[in-house]
């Protein structure tokens, strides 16, 4: 479910292998796996616990979040990368691991997290398990809360089509909560105060023009120059248009004040 640049296909035409990427990636959404061998009834349970808490604990409206029966042994719920305020990031797959451990770790919710690996293989919509005979197939989040689970695998004798979400909007909340992955996640590690590989003393890593701490956030004046000079520097990372937009989208509410978005 990663999305990558050019940089990662130059890597694999290089290396004949997609190990070692360590690139940029993003993803349109932060997805939650939940997987139950020998009951899906439970499996379906442990996803209406995980939306009720969405919904008591952020406010999210259940409407946006798109949800679906796996084809096998679960569901995946999918938290949409705008209500989350995902970027392109080299560190994306530790931050989702960090952002699934702040999230559900306190609700006892079991996951597997080894599809946050940064080249895991996701299956995808409409697709028909083998072993299973059934699709993976959008739900209403209504439909896992109020079907039983014989009304779910019906459904995915068929790939489905008409199933929409609303459209998501940004949660203070959930973005908090990302954010702080994110910070965890790509702080520079450091010895009696220093960062690590620099000498006490010197100056931060590209002193004249830091993307680390432009990334934290930009006061004005001085937001429109680094607007530009970001984006400049992620379309030389090869990262598309759409990304790019994503992660300006996301620095932008780091501002203090954030800009208004139509710049």
């Amino acid at each position: 479910f990663f999305r990558f640049p050019f940089a990662f296909r130059e890597h694999v035409e290089r290396t004949k292998s997609v190990a070692g990427y360590a690139g940029f990636a993003y993803a349109d959404f932060f997805p939650v796996d939940i997987d139950e061998r020998d009951d899906l009834a439970q499996a379906q349970e442990r996803a209406r616990d995980l939306l009720r808490k969405l919904e008591v604990n952020f406010d999210v409206v259940l409407e946006q979040i798109p949800c679906f029966f796996s084809g096998a042994k679960g569901f995946h719920i999918y938290l949409p990368g705008k209500m989350l305020g995902i970027a392109p990031s080299r560190c994306i797959s530790q931050i989702f691991k960090r952002f699934c451990g702040l999230l559900l770790g306190p609700w006892k919710i079991t996951v597997d997290s080894s599809i946050y690996d940064i080249v895991r293989l996701f299956r995808a919509v409409n697709t028909v398990n083998s072993k299973s005979g059934l699709h993976k197939v959008q739900l209403y989040a209504a439909e896992i809360m109020q079907q039983p689970i014989e009304a779910i695998l019906e459904i995915a004798k068929m790939p489905r089509k008409d199933c929409r979400t609303v459209p998501a909007e940004p949660n203070e909340g959930l973005m908090a909560l990302y954010r702080q992955a994110s910070d965890e996640v790509t702080e520079e590690p450091k010895i009696d105060g220093v960062p690590f590989g620099r000498e006490a003393g010197a100056p931060a890593r590209d002193a004249k023009l830091c993307y680390h701490e432009i990334m934290k956030g930009v006061k004005e004046p001085g937001r429109d120059l680094a607007a530009y000079r970001l984006a400049a520097h992620l379309r030389k990372q090869g990262l598309a248009e759409d990304m790019v937009s994503q992660a300006l989208l996301a620095w932008n509410r780091r501002n203090s004040p954030p800009m208004d978005e139509k710049q």
